[in-house]
């Protein structure tokens, strides 16, 4: 009874608040930086209505927003501290939603973009949410999931409807990812798009081939015609966690090689009270990446309960081992 006791409060605590990390705000320096990298888009749309993103400088003149901020767009602006740029789209990247702006005249800063990032790692998300003021929140890197040849960024760097189209940076001030959409209820499930994609479109920016609304984004799309990984996180969202078993198991039996689809089933498994599959996902994650910070914490907070349950002798309390493991707030 102890352990099933103390076995639930466990799954309590890891649903709830596992995964916090000590975070430190970026220097004055890297939040002028951001500032001046990032700015607010207006688009005016034939109804008369006005649709308010953010964009990335990227290049001189150029900047990336996400493609749902300019739908049905017959004049985009881009502003900021009172000043307005015209801009008009260079190229289109429905499937990814991505589009590429020109904007002449508008202040060049320098950006560099990162590709290199790991799980844990610190990102700040920066955007004009509300379309009010610049804003920059702090989080870390919780997933990155392997799609079209690049990796998608799922963070809790929280951003709002407005912040679209802005940047995610690392702690140097490197650009990694465009914010793009997220989860209702926020948390842990907001999403960039990596800047290799952006790189890919800069590329190719010679054509302003823009098909209005109805080109979904591969986000976008029915639930059943979404990449595993948005399946599983809707329901890991929703804590619907028979739906999330049912699609980690079918992700990790596709996409044996893959981290993240271990990371949900063994989520999913000490939700549903099953924790030798889970421990089981966990060393799996560890074996792909042993790198995976997030593998790592699960299954050493897992493993403590499992053998305690063994040798009743050495088992702490169950207040005892919630204060062992309580994570440290900034």
């Amino acid at each position: 009874m102890a352990l099933r006791t103390t076995w639930r409060l466990l799954i309590a605590w890891c649903l709830s608040t596992h995964g916090l990390f000590v975070l430190a705000d970026p220097s004055p320096d890297a939040f002028n930086k951001l500032q001046q990298a990032v700015f607010k888009v207006s688009s005016e749309r034939n109804s008369g209505t006005t649709q308010v993103g953010s964009a990335v400088l990227v290049a001189e003149n150029r900047l990336v927003t996400n493609c749902h901020v300019l739908d049905w767009a017959k004049k985009i602006q881009v502003l900021r501290d009172g000043e307005r740029w015209p801009a008009t789209l260079v190229a289109a990247d429905r499937e990814h939603d991505l589009c590429l702006l020109s904007a002449l005249g508008i202040p060049n800063v320098a950006i560099n973009a990162a590709h290199q990032l790991g799980i844990g790692q610190a990102v700040h998300a920066a955007g004009f949410p509300g379309g009010g003021n610049f804003s920059l929140s702090c989080g870390v890197v919780r997933a990155l999931h392997t799609y079209d040849s690049a990796k998608v960024i799922q963070t809790n760097a929280n951003f709002m409807p407005g912040a679209s189209g802005g940047g995610l940076f690392d702690d140097d001030g490197n650009l990694v990812g465009i914010l793009t959409f997220r989860a209702v209820n926020g948390g842990d499930f907001h999403f960039a798009m990596p800047v290799r994609w952006v790189e890919a479109l800069l590329e190719r920016a010679d054509s302003a081939d823009f098909r209005q609304a109805g080109d979904n984004a591969f986000y976008q799309r029915n639930t059943r015609n979404q990449p595993f990984f948005l399946q599983a996180a809707k329901f890991e969202a929703q804590q619907n966690w028979t739906g999330m078993l049912d699609i980690a198991q079918r992700w990790s039996t596709a996409r044996a090689d893959d981290a993240e689809s271990w990371m949900a089933l063994g989520k999913a498994c000490i939700a549903l009270n099953k924790k030798d599959q889970a421990i089981s996902a966990f060393q799996t994650v560890l074996a792909l990446d042993s790198q995976h910070s997030l593998g790592k914490d699960w299954l050493n907070t897992v493993v403590p309960v499992n053998v305690c349950g063994e040798s009743n002798s050495s088992c702490l309390s169950s207040a005892d081992f919630l204060a062992s493991t309580e994570p440290v707030l900034p």
